[in-house]
C-alpha cells in the first residue's frame, strides 16, 4: 500500500464542489487537518473523490491521508 495526502486550499469558497483525486486511494482517507475549518464541510469522501459543502465564505486547507 503507498501512502497518499491530499491538501485542498479553499480561498472564500462558497457552494459545491467534488474534487477527484489523482490516484485513488485504497481505502477512504481520514480527515487529518482543517485548519481553523469545520471538518463538516467535506460532506462526502470515497476512494476517489471528495465534496465540500459550504453555504458561507470558508477559506483554509483541508488535508486528507491515508493508503
Amino acid at each position: 500500500l503507498n501512502y497518499k495526502k491530499v491538501m485542498i486550499y479553499l480561498a472564500n469558497f462558497v457552494g459545491n464542489n467534488n474534487i477527484n483525486y489523482l490516484t485513488a486511494f485504497t481505502y477512504p482517507p481520514a480527515i487529518v487537518i482543517t485548519d481553523g475549518l469545520s471538518s463538516s464541510l467535506i460532506t462526502s469522501k470515497s476512494t476517489t473523490s471528495v465534496t465540500i459543502t459550504s453555504a458561507s465564505s470558508a477559506t483554509g486547507i483541508l488535508i486528507l491521508e491515508g493508503y
